[in-house]
């Protein structure tokens, strides 16, 4: 009844909590060298030819996405209540007995906690039910509010 009557995802809206984003630093002001440009140029040609020069021989690092933080956040409880009011439509659906013990999401980071997820994204449930001999599978969808 799961997999006819729950959509392949569930879309929850969560305003979004702004981050003031940092200032960025200024470098000190340099002094003024001693050294003529020649003589910079021949250690930055000393330095790219022994490969020492992080700035032409580095590799670029790959950054995580930035999880943007919600104002609440949507629990398996939620999860649980929103599959039943879309079972409730049909009466046989309306049968199956669903709790939020039965919600669990997968591939959280270790630092997530495992009933709910606080960030705007997309994270796959698993659903059991009792009698079921496997898990259905849904995309939870964690969208920002417009302030339209």
């Amino acid at each position: 009844m799961i997999e006819i009557f729950v959509p392949p995802r569930l879309d929850f809206y969560r305003t979004p909590i702004e981050t003031q984003p940092t200032a960025p630093t200024t470098p000190p002001p340099q002094k003024p060298s001693s050294r003529t440009k020649k003589e910079a140029s021949a250690e930055l040609f000393e330095a790219d030819a022994s490969g020492l020069n992080p700035a032409i021989h580095t590799k670029p690092v790959k950054s995580e996405p930035e999880r943007i933080p919600i104002f609440g956040s949507v629990s398996t409880v939620e999860i649980a209540n929103h599959i039943k009011a879309l079972l409730a439509e049909n009466d046989e659906a309306a049968l199956v007995v669903l709790t939020a013990e039965d919600i669990q999401f997968v591939g959280l980071n270790e630092s997530d906690e495992n009933d709910r997820v606080k960030f705007i994204g997309d994270y796959e449930v698993e659903i059991f039910v009792k009698g079921s001999e496997e898990a259905v599978k849904r995309t939870v969808r964690v969208l920002a509010t417009t302030s339209e």
